[in-house]
């Protein structure tokens, strides 16, 4: 009786807790929606839909009537922060009234747009022709740069630095290395 209690108290508390790591300007988070593949293959088939894309900002340029994001496209995790893998889908533009500045909004940070698909327009990456699909954005989420981890040495106090074989090692091993 106890354990059904404590499961019927923290399920919503859990379901709570996983909603709160996504930003509140990019929720609700749609169950499916499709890709930039998807789009890229058949862009008018999804014109108007709503979409949460995201990835690493590639170039910014300020137009007359708004700001352009150029978008390297990456998976998403749960919280709708674009994963660190070397993976894309492809690239997609975001278009944004008003100014961005492109030393805050710099190239390989980090971004979650939604917004909607209002659809592909030519353009080239380098010399090669590309299809861009455009998003209007409603919300773009600039995420903070990850910390690189720091390397955490243990040292005992009891024994000190060199653990309780003395300052020569394991005694498998020679000297200090």
């Amino acid at each position: 009786m106890g354990l059904s209690r404590f499961a019927l108290l923290a399920a919503p508390l859990l379901a709570v807790a996983g909603c709160a790591t996504v930003p509140e300007e990019l929720r609700p988070v749609a169950d499916t929606q499709p890709s930039v593949e998807e789009v890229l293959q058949d862009p008018d088939a999804y014109l108007g839909r709503v979409v949460i894309w995201g990835g690493t900002i590639a170039e910014v340029t300020n137009l007359a009537d708004g700001t352009r994001i150029e978008v390297v496209s990456r998976p998403l995790a749960r919280n709708q922060r674009p994963m660190d893998v070397d993976r894309s889908e492809g690239r997609f533009h975001v278009l944004v009234p008003g100014f961005l500045d492109p030393q805050v909004h710099a190239p390989l940070r980090a971004v979650t747009v939604r917004g909607t698909l209002v659809g592909a327009n030519p353009g080239v990456i380098g010399s090669f022709a590309y299809t861009f699909p455009e998003v209007k954005a409603a919300s773009v989420h600039l995420w903070p740069p990850v910390e690189p981890e720091s390397r955490v040495i243990y040292r005992d106090p009891f024994w000190g630095p060199w653990g309780p074989w003395g300052p020569y090692g394991h005694p498998g091993r020679r000297g200090w290395w």
